[in-house]
């Protein structure tokens, strides 16, 4: 007998356990992310048998759109043991989360999935564009700026909710979110540097730096400061190779910069977001 159910906290190692087999990713990310981004009652279990063999995770956010705090849900996670596949089970805890979304007040529901269009079918569609710089270090001087590592994580806020704000569909952190997501970098080795000027913080980036390449992950800064904070992880990369994940806008004259589509989006409630975005004089 199949059934799909909403998560309960005893789950977690089943859920533990199929997102190692799905994503192979460290023991120390899991670690930290069942500790800090398990939420079972924003998530669903599809059992057979008795046994979870598919699942899919979200966890709450209030979200940027068009000038207003609209209430979602990040997706994460969705994944169904390799023994079990091409049985329709995405498609039922998909419906089932997509309800359960509804019901907790949710409007939209945002992921990054690797491949967009697998999402397309369940009316989830591209929302935001991104540049993605690419720079290899070994045929050019380094750049010539120097970055400072970040210490003290919720100094990040204020900048980061400015930026935010330009876009719409961002999702808007707390303090306590920026040390959250903070730790979810670190948890796997990433570090964050910032590029600052009189005293003040103008921009930051999270990274990883391995012995061939430093990948950004992240990049905020104030707009004439991206190229200042580029630079810095220039100089970092120190002659490896340097890729970076940028605003879409963004083009840098010693890299490559291609735009493309990501992340998608779909919507729990449509009547509810709509009124949500009407003017509030009306």
């Amino acid at each position: 007998m199949t059934a799909v159910r909403i998560a309960k906290a005893e789950d977690k190692k089943a859920f533990y356990d199929l997102w190692k087999i799905c994503f192979g990713d460290s023991d120390a990310f899991c670690d930290w992310f069942f500790v800090n981004r398990f939420a079972p009652d924003y998530s669903v279990v599809l059992e057979t048998e008795g046994k979870i063999v598919s699942c899919m995770q979200a966890f709450p956010y209030t979200l940027w759109i068009r000038g207003r705090e609209i209430p979602g849900a990040m997706l994460c996670g969705v994944s169904t043991h390799p023994d079990y596949r091409k049985k329709g089970y995405m498609g039922q805890i998909f419906t089932y989360e997509m309800k359960l979304l509804r019901e907790k007040g949710c409007l939209v529901a945002p992921h990054t999935p690797a491949v967009l269009q697998s999402y397309f079918p369940f009316g989830h569609f591209p929302v935001a564009d991104a540049a993605y710089l690419t720079y290899d270090g070994m045929h050019a001087t380094k750049g010539n700026v120097t970055l400072a590592p970040v210490t003290e994580l919720d100094s990040l806020f204020p900048l980061y909710t400015a930026f935010a704000k330009k876009y719409s569909g961002m999702v808007l952190r707390t303090k306590e979110d920026i040390l959250r997501k903070a730790a979810d970098y670190a948890a796997d080795g990433g570090k964050c540097a910032a590029y600052i000027r009189n005293n003040e913080i103008k921009g930051y980036a999270f990274y990883y730096k391995t012995e061939t390449e430093l990948t950004c992950v992240e990049a905020v800064a104030d707009e004439k400061c991206y190229p200042m904070l580029m630079e810095g992880l220039r100089k970092e990369a120190d002659g490896l190779v340097f890729y970076a994940k940028l605003p879409p806008e963004m083009e840098l004259p010693f890299a490559k910069t291609e735009r493309k589509q990501k992340g998608v989006m779909g919507l729990c409630n449509a009547s509810a977001l709509l009124q949500a975005m009407q003017p509030e004089n009306t």
